[in-house]
């Protein structure tokens, strides 16, 4: 169940939420949001989660497998609003809640620029990635957006621990926290 601060965050923008944490803990100039679908395929069995593959020729992290995570821009856009756009371009999926947290992840991007004199640089911007464990309406229409993903697949935490993902222990944990959650009745926030 995501807590009040975490409900909080969902309903700033993006250039809010910059401004939050650059303040507060440290200095980023873009935020991602990332969304560990889960789904249960009938009562009694083990929750899956969605994890697609960055195509083999992507800019970044080619051929790695992950949760669907993209960039909230900074104007306009809530982060609650991102995560749903996010998994809807990525995979076709509607989120239907927002169950709770995973941690955060942080990396650098980075981008070629030329300068006046003609020589190239190489800028890096830090980035702070927000990850959400969330449920989707339906996955019946589960496909990806081929520029971004490639080879969605749904893993349950057997299968998980048998790869090499990253965050895998997170993600494990957030199948175990969602079950007992869905199984004792409560329900997330929004």
């Amino acid at each position: 169940m995501c807590s009040h601060g975490q409900v909080v965050y969902l309903t700033m923008t993006g250039r809010e939420y910059l401004e939050h944490i650059n303040t507060a803990i440290a200095r980023f100039d873009m935020v991602y949001v990332g969304a560990a679908v889960i789904r249960k395929i009938e009562a009694g069995s083990k929750p899956e989660i969605l994890l697609v593959r960055r195509p083999l020729d992507a800019e970044y992290f080619p051929g790695i497998f992950e949760i669907p995570s993209g960039k909230v821009e900074e104007t306009g856009a809530f982060l609650e609003g991102a995560l749903m756009r996010v998994v809807l371009e990525t995979c076709n999926l509607q989120v239907s809640n927002v169950l709770h947290t995973l941690p955060d992840i942080t990396y650098d991007v980075e981008e070629k620029v030329t300068n006046p004199d003609g020589t190239e640089e190489t800028i890096k911007h830090p980035v702070i990635q927000l990850n959400y464990v969330v449920e989707v309406k339906d996955d019946e229409d589960l496909r990806c957006n081929p520029a971004t993903y490639i080879q969605p697949s749904w893993y349950n935490d057997t299968m998980l621990e048998a790869g090499n993902i990253a965050e895998m222990k997170a993600i494990n944990n957030s199948i175990a926290d969602s079950t007992a959650e869905s199984t004792s009745g409560s329900t997330a926030e929004q």
